[in-house]
């Protein structure tokens, strides 16, 4: 048995936060020479639909202090803030202290802490809501720009490959096949395109009434970028909805040409969103690579 599977049994396990300080997170905009151009968030409450405001994102251009890895996430709470300030506050802690175990690779780093950021809020007695999550590691290996993607629930990061919109990370809902047969092999069942008849995605932090159906475990993705690799999105289903992964690509990456116009972009996608009509909180971060 592995070190992580022991502490995901424990119940009592917990992980030192104080193990890693990585830098406190920026403001809405935020620029790194090294491994990008230009990073900018934007969110939205979208007060004429929602009441309350359930999104939350972090953005670390330096997250282990020392200039090789970036951390972008985004995370997009559901049945109340509890669970999405919990990862919002730990997740990028536990991706940067399984980062620095030994013999650890990235991809494993990510599944691992998402599973460790999961079972904590647990632990802490976070018993209602959710949350889903996108999220990015921008990193350099042997001279190459790396990234590294990890995803739950309906959170997405589209990456833009010349003309092209490359989505990294998969949508975790009842319309995915393999998704489907999952939970039903779990004992779980759908009623009305939801798990059980109440929730509209198949993986999430929290929702610990369902966790036998409802896993934490995202689905990671490693790319190598090239020189036509500009622009990265990443945003939640308030964007989705009513934005192709294309259409989102379209108006950002008509946006890239000045630094002005690229500390906007986000605000400029969500602003858009809010007016095609969606009915969510609307969150996007946009990084110029």
């Amino acid at each position: 048995m592995s070190d992580f599977d022991a502490r995901l049994l424990d119940d009592d396990t917990t992980v030192d936060d104080s193990l890693v300080t990585p830098g406190e997170p920026l403001p809405a905009i935020v620029y790194h020479g090294d491994l990008f151009k230009c990073a900018c968030v934007e969110e939205e409450m979208n007060a004429a639909k929602r009441s309350t405001m359930e999104d939350a994102h972090v953005v670390l251009p330096d997250l282990l202090g020392d200039g090789s890895v970036s951390y972008f996430g985004i995370y997009d709470g559901h049945g109340g803030r509890a669970i999405v300030e919990f990862v919002e506050e730990h997740l990028h802690v536990k991706v940067a202290q399984e980062l620095q175990q030994e013999g650890t690779d990235k991809e494993q780093a990510l599944r691992q802490a998402f599973q460790i950021c999961d079972l904590e809020s647990k632990q802490m007695d976070i018993t209602t809501g959710g949350a889903t999550a996108a999220v990015a590691l921008l990193c350099t290996e042997d001279g190459e720009r790396v990234l590294y993607t990890a995803g739950v629930g309906d959170s997405r990061v589209v990456l833009g490959r010349g003309a092209e919109a490359v989505r990294l990370t998969i949508d975790h809902k009842p319309d995915n096949s393999d998704e489907r047969k999952r939970v039903e092999q779990a004992g779980g069942f759908f009623l009305k395109e939801r798990v059980l008849g109440i929730l509209a995605v198949t993986r999430s932090f929290g929702d610990h009434g369902m966790k036998d159906f409802v896993s934490a475990e995202p689905e990671t993705r490693r790319t190598v970028l090239s020189d036509s690799d500009k622009v990265l999105i990443l945003a939640c289903d308030g964007v989705w909805d009513v934005f192709s992964d294309q259409e989102a690509l379209e108006l950002v990456k008509g946006m890239q040409e000045t630094e002005e116009d690229q500390e906007v972009a986000a605000q400029r996608l969500v602003e858009s969103s809010v007016d095609r009509g969606t009915t969510d909180n609307v969150t996007a971060c946009v990084v110029y690579l």
